[in-house]
Order: structure tokens, then C-alpha cells, then sequence
């Protein structure tokens, strides 16, 4: 479970991140910013109130997935142990995609605008 969720965040992050880098670099031409101009207005597109929001969820549910692991690797199998891990891995991806969704929206807005 925890190798399909992490193969889950690297496709989730593999397609989404050239995509959102190719659509912030058109966003660059669109707007004629320079190099250093870009830096500085690129950034509320990959880091505002909402993408802390949910890279906090994302560490606090990292958090609670590693302290699920139990210190006793021969222990008989948890089913119970097992159903909130795949809850909690199910809720990673799901924080994942809304957060790539937003970032998302905000660069498609802003390519819109005249």
C-alpha cells in the first residue's frame, strides 16, 4: 500500500510539474517579465496561504503515516493498523492533487487575463 501510494505522488508530481513549469514560462513571455522580474512574480503562484495550507496537511499526515509503522517489525499484521494507513496514504494523494489543482487554477486565471 504505501509503495502504490508513493508511486501515486511521484505520477501525480512527474505529470503535473513540467506541465505547471511549461504554463508558468508562457505566463513569463505573456506578461514580458525578465529573468529577476520572474522570480518575484511567479512566486505567489507556488507559495501563498493556501499551498502552506496544504504543505502543512501534507507534513501532518507524513507525520501520523510514519508513527503508524509500530517499533516491532514482527509483529502479526494490524488489519485495523492497515485500513487507517490506507486511509491517511489515500488522504496524502488527495492533498497532493487539490494543492496542484489550485496552483493550477491561479496560472490558468492569471494566463487568461489580458
Amino acid at each position: 500500500m504505501v509503495d502504490r501510494s508513493g508511486q501515486a505522488l511521484r505520477d501525480l508530481n512527474s505529470k503535473n510539474a513540467p506541465k505547471f513549469q511549461t504554463r508558468l514560462r508562457e505566463l513569463k513571455i505573456k506578461r514580458d517579465w525578465d529573468e529577476s522580474a520572474f522570480l518575484v512574480n511567479a512566486r505567489p503562484f507556488v507559495d501563498d496561504d493556501q499551498i502552506a495550507a496544504y504543505d502543512e496537511k501534507s507534513g501532518q499526515l507524513l507525520a501520523s503515516i510514519n508513527s503508524l509503522g509500530g517499533d516491532e517489525p514482527s509483529a502479526p499484521p494490524d488489519c485495523a493498523l492497515l485500513d487507517e494507513l490506507t486511509n491517511q496514504l489515500n488522504s496524502l494523494v488527495a492533498v497532493m492533487l487539490a494543492k496542484w489543482n489550485y496552483m493550477f487554477e491561479k496560472l490558468e486565471k492569471a494566463l487568461a487575463e489580458q
